[in-house]
């Protein structure tokens, strides 16, 4: 039986930021905030599908 992993995401929306974010040293790999004009070129694709829904009806 092959090891298996699964994605759990939260996208939140916020105005305002403060603060750094942390990571826990587990799992979390690299933790960091993103202008939605510049999200990384390797972000899953299904993260970036619900951040176009979000901005299709929010803009």
């Amino acid at each position: 039986m092959e090891d298996q992993t699964y994605i759990v995401a939260a996208v939140y929306v916020t105005r305002e930021i403060l603060g750094e974010t942390r990571a826990n040293g587990v799992e979390s790999g690299r933790l960091g905030y993103f202008p939605l004009k510049k999200l990384p070129d390797n972000m899953d694709i299904r993260f970036k599908d619900c951040i176009g829904a979000y901005l299709s009806v929010s803009m």
